[in-house]
């Protein structure tokens, strides 16, 4: 009914458009698509994500009523951690490059 509510972003934007022998494929407009000699090739970047860790602590939040108490103040604070390491499993991200990744090229001979 409302086509419009429907969109969810804008062309390039980086989202799943598929998959492809199972494996989700994700677009990106920050990868290049202007490289090698022909300024046509693509790059695919693959990423195995089991081998990646994130760690996340909850938000914390806290009242310090010390820091400005000459001024009849408080401080509030929100705060969270996070950290995040890739180099566990180095292998599990790798880029496919190259002349094989340039668009085929046809050319018929008319005879």
């Amino acid at each position: 009914m409302n086509a419009l509510g429907t969109v969810d972003g804008p062309p390039g934007m980086q989202r799943i458009v598929g998959t492809l022998m199972g494996i989700p494929v994700v677009t990106d407009p920050s990868i290049p698509t202007n490289l090698g000699a022909g300024t046509n090739e693509d790059r695919i970047l693959l990423l195995r994500a089991e081998d990646m860790v994130l760690y996340e602590s909850p938000v914390r939040t806290r009242v310090l009523p010390e820091v400005l108490s000459g001024n009849l103040t408080v401080r509030l604070q929100v705060y969270g951690y996070a950290a995040f390491t890739a180099e566990r499993y180095a292998a599990g991200i790798g880029i496919i490059s190259g002349s094989g990744m340039t668009p085929p090229c046809f050319s018929f001979a008319h005879q």
